[in-house]
């Protein structure tokens, strides 16, 4: 679940199901209690399992009340006033009566249906404390993503108690910062707010200062009005055969084509030829990963039973 290199700083929690795991992780300045849910889908008479799993979350969430809680994952349900079936409602509910809050402003969707018809928001990061996230992204759906969800990713304003300087480099993201797609009404606001704020905290700065405080003011308004894309990050590779990686390398080719169209749907060509294109791949890396995950296992027996 995370780099070996940070065992010394998380510890999992003995609490949730085999959908909700906690986990806890020691920061420098404080510790963090992170719940990640996999919540039910949309049933029938699935509203009772959905709340039963709140209640888990809420059991948490209360029981480790010295950590800062974070609640992320896919919560089958969304906050956008656009959708309100009978699980939107009962998590607007919950997280306005439970004080969790959505640093995140960008209203882009992060559940895209195979079927190219249905999409939505419902992969979240939510805290009870707005000063421990930095910035929470969405990430574009990409070619060689297979899965039909794409990842939401936040920076902490903290960092662990690693020092080791070769994992810095490895976790290095950089991001590419979207004006088109931004709320300049909204970044106008928040920049007017921070500013009145600084100034009448800070008096008699000399040029430098004053500078200085203009440009943490400019950024802290991006990071909370304007949405960003990541254009490089360093992580983990798997290792894939080579008709694996054909596949792979086939989905991003028909995955830009289907950008380039526009991102057409239905009976369009280029749809049709990049959601056959993102099946073959991830059939084969699913069987992959399981003659991996049963090889490794029958190794296991075999040395257990030495």
């Amino acid at each position: 679940m995370w780099p070996q290199s940070l065992d010394n700083c998380i510890q999992k929690l003995p609490d949730g199901n085999d959908r909700i795991i906690a986990i806890k992780i020691e920061l420098r300045n404080q510790n963090i209690c992170l719940i990640n849910t996999y919540m039910p889908t949309t049933s029938a008479n699935s509203e009772i399992k959905y709340k039963e799993f709140l209640d888990i979350i809420t059991h948490i969430s209360e029981k480790y009340t010295n950590l800062t809680t974070i609640l992320c994952g896919d919560l089958n349900g969304t906050l956008k006033t656009s959708r309100s079936n009978q699980h939107d409602k009962i998590l607007q509910r919950y997280t306005s009566t439970q004080n969790w809050m959505n640093k995140c402003h960008s209203q882009d969707d992060t559940f895209f249906h195979h079927n190219g018809r249905s999409t939505s928001q419902i992969d979240y990061i939510l805290t009870k404390n707005e000063d421990i996230i930095d910035k929470i992204t969405i990430m574009d759906m990409t070619g060689i993503n297979l899965s039909t969800h794409v990842p939401v990713i936040c920076a902490l304003a903290a960092r662990t108690k690693t020092e080791n300087s070769k994992i810095k480099k490895q976790s290095t993201v950089k991001y590419k910062i979207e004006w088109d797609r931004g709320n300049t009404n909204l970044y106008k606001t928040k920049l007017k707010e921070l500013l009145a704020q600084q100034i009448s905290i800070h008096n008699n700065q000399t040029t430098t200062d004053i500078v200085a405080i203009i440009i943490d003011c400019l950024k802290k308004a991006e990071k909370q009005s304007i949405p960003s894309r990541i254009i490089k990050l360093n992580g983990p590779k798997i290792k894939v055969s080579p008709e694996a990686k054909r596949l792979l390398n086939l989905s991003k080719q028909k995955h830009r084509i289907w950008v380039v169209k526009g991102r057409p749907t239905g009976t369009d060509k280029s749809y049709i030829e990049r959601k056959e294109a993102k099946y073959n791949a991830r059939k084969i890396l699913r069987k992959e990963r399981a003659i991996e995950k049963e090889n490794f296992l029958s190794s296991t027996r075999t040395t257990t039973f030495k």
